[in-house]
C-alpha cells in the first residue's frame, strides 16, 4: 500500500470536506520552507499563519569526556 503525503493526513484530521485549494497552497508553501503551519479562525472564516521559531540561544553540547567529572 503506497503511503499518503502527510498534508492529506493533515487535511483530513483538520476534517475540512471544503477546504479551498488557496488555503491548501498556502499550507503547502509553508511547509516546503520548513515552517509549520498554523490554521485560526476569524469571524466566519479562517486564516492560515506561518510560524517561525529562531533559536537565540543554545548551551554547549558536552562531551563523553567533559560529562564525567572526577
Amino acid at each position: 500500500m503506497r503511503a499518503r503525503p502527510a498534508r492529506f493526513a493533515q487535511i483530513c484530521l483538520l476534517g475540512w470536506q471544503d477546504m479551498s485549494s488557496e488555503i491548501v497552497q498556502a499550507i503547502e508553501a509553508i511547509i516546503r520552507r520548513g515552517n509549520d503551519a498554523e490554521i485560526r479562525r476569524r469571524g466566519d472564516g479562517y486564516i492560515v499563519l506561518e510560524v517561525k521559531k529562531t533559536i537565540k540561544y543554545t548551551t554547549q553540547r558536552m562531551g563523553a569526556e567533559e560529562s564525567h567529572r572526577g
